[in-house]
């Protein structure tokens, strides 16, 4: 059985949202995997081994997807190093999802019994689970968007705000550093609306104009900044047309949710540029 104060490192580089690497250290252990500064040691990320929803391992990368409890968008750790140092890590993360796993079925609270089941799904498919939607991955985010455009968004550590290109389809809104999509291409933010609660005009005294926010049923919120007003009623009647599309596919009004179709919608209010696709 595992125990929670056994910690195992490895010396990997965090690669950032503007591509950068920084040298970090890796630590895994059954009550968190945690990512810090290799020259500090101040810790740069910290997550429980549950907030992870899905991994990639390519040669020497390893990409997380990470999704708290309040969290709106999935977000995205990629760590790079030598591939012997990636299958380590990767080995020792299974091994840490599967021992807390088991450690949580001999609890009796249904949320430590969901927890468990859920980690076991994690480590038996990488973290692919199945949903009667079709998952992010498996839209064509780079051909025929319903909508694209540029918008102001928070920085996940830094809070300051940063123009990214946006793209909406298939029931995801995906986040790029540019609006240079091709298939190759792989999005540093995704909000799965199927989760999403409500969309609204943001307003308060600290609130920049145009702004969106959105709100899951779990209470988490993000806001992101519109260019104009025009562009902020364009996307909001996007992001409530493409929620109305999920709740058709899931009662089974649809024979056939739109997020799995590649090649979907044309372009709502021109915000991509007038290009119908990349």
């Amino acid at each position: 059985m595992g125990d929670f104060n056994s910690v195992s490192n490895f010396r990997m580089e965090l690669v950032n949202e503007d591509g950068n690497a920084q040298r970090v250290t890796v630590q895994i252990s059954l009550s968190a995997f945690k990512v810090l500064d290799s020259s500090t040691n101040r810790t740069v990320r910290s997550m429980e081994l549950s907030h992870i929803t899905r991994w990639q391992c390519r040669g020497g990368s390893l990409t997380l997807y990470i999704k708290g409890p309040r969290d709106v968008e999935e977000r995205q750790l990629t760590l790079e190093g030598s591939e012997s140092v990636v299958n380590n890590a990767l080995d020792t993360l299974t091994c840490s999802c599967m021992q807390l796993a088991e450690l949580l079925q001999s609890k009796q609270s249904e949320m430590a019994q969901e927890t468990a089941d859920n980690l076991s799904a994690l480590v038996a498919g990488g973290g692919k689970k199945k949903s009667k939607l079709a998952t992010a991955d498996e839209v064509d985010y780079w051909r025929k968007p319903d909508k694209a455009g540029w918008m102001q968004c928070q920085g996940e550590v830094m809070k300051s705000w940063r123009k990214r290109w946006f793209v909406l389809k298939g029931g995801f809104l995906f986040r790029f550093m540019n609006n240079s999509v091709a298939e190759g291409v792989k999005p540093r933010g995704v909000v799965d609306l199927s989760k999403v609660q409500d969309v609204r005009t943001a307003s308060g005294p600290s609130v920049k104009p145009n702004s969106i926010q959105l709100k899951t049923m779990s209470g988490g919120a993000v806001t992101y900044v519109c260019d104009s007003e025009t562009d902020l009623v364009e996307w909001i009647s996007a992001l409530e047309a493409a929620m109305q599309r999920i709740c058709r596919a899931v009662a089974g009004v649809d024979d056939e949710p739109a997020a799995a179709v590649s090649g979907g919608a044309a372009p709502a209010g021109g915000a991509g540029g007038g290009a119908s696709e990349w």
